[in-house]
């Protein structure tokens, strides 16, 4: 894969909080008739974080609901590339426990 996009990033992404049995999307919304009341962190979801044109991956705690870093900031092909690993972790972890 030579270019990664943020479409790139969020399959991977989804695929991660799938597989970690989190919501795909890191908030619920309240809504009040037409108006949106609130927002809920959805806890232990993980998301994209970005600042300052680099890209990173965060997690909500699942106790606190506090945001915790997972990957630090880089280029989408770092942070695509990381997500993956963590996947393949995640897969393989799974395969040795079940034996």
């Amino acid at each position: 894969m030579n270019r990664v996009t943020l479409d790139d990033i969020n399959v991977v992404l989804n695929r991660l909080n799938d597989l970690a049995g989190a919501e795909r999307e890191p908030y619920t919304v309240h809504r009040e008739g037409n108006k949106i009341h609130s927002y809920t962190k959805n806890k232990g979801t993980f998301l994209l974080y970005c600042a300052y044109g680099s890209f990173g991956l965060d997690r909500f705690a699942e106790d606190t609901g506090g945001q915790a870093t997972v990957l630090n900031l880089g280029t989408k092909k770092e942070l695509y590339n990381g997500i993956q690993n963590i996947i393949t972790g995640i897969n393989l972890t799974s395969k040795t426990t079940a034996r």
